[in-house]
């Protein structure tokens, strides 16, 4: 933990498991977005409001390059 702030982050602690804490929260944030562009139920400049607006972060439209 030490480390973490000494190098300017926010440690998290948690148990060990696969997979970091945070990537694994985004990445079904990422599979949704693309899906609502990809079915048409809102555009990704609208997802990106929503994102931003409910978590603060994420654009979908960093995320065009996977719905490709």
């Amino acid at each position: 933990m030490d480390f973490t702030r000494a190098i300017g982050k926010t440690p998290v602690e948690c148990i060990d498991t696969p997979g970091f804490v945070v990537n694994r929260l985004l990445v079904p944030y990422i599979c949704e977005a693309i899906r609502l562009v990809e079915r048409g139920v809102a555009a990704p400049a609208d997802v990106d409001v929503a994102m931003k607006l409910g978590s603060g972060e994420t654009r979908a439209s960093e995320l065009q390059a996977f719905a490709t």
